[in-house]
């Protein structure tokens, strides 16, 4: 089974179909830049919304000023996340 799911900078393709398609609820954690110019930072609320809509534990961040990459503390946030989800 999975673990955890961790997403950076992303964006939940086809969330109408989550519900058909949904086989497992793993813990999921997002981070997205508030300033990426390649996927728009509402693709994080959208994906969180679609998520907990089928009660899928889900956890986001947020980073002030970041564009399409992954900050200092995305990466310790992702790894403490990662270390969680493992351990469990």
């Amino acid at each position: 089974s999975v673990a955890g799911i961790l997403g950076y900078s992303g964006r939940l393709v086809a969330p109408q179909l989550l519900a058909s398609e949904l086989g497992a609820r793993p813990s999921v954690f997002l981070v997205h830049g508030t300033e990426d110019p390649l996927l728009p930072f509402a693709s994080l609320g959208e994906a969180e919304r679609a998520l907990s809509a089928l009660e899928v534990p889900v956890e986001t961040l947020a980073c002030p000023g970041l564009g399409h990459g992954i900050d200092e503390q995305g990466l310790a946030k992702g790894g403490a996340f990662l270390k969680q989800a493992f351990a469990g």
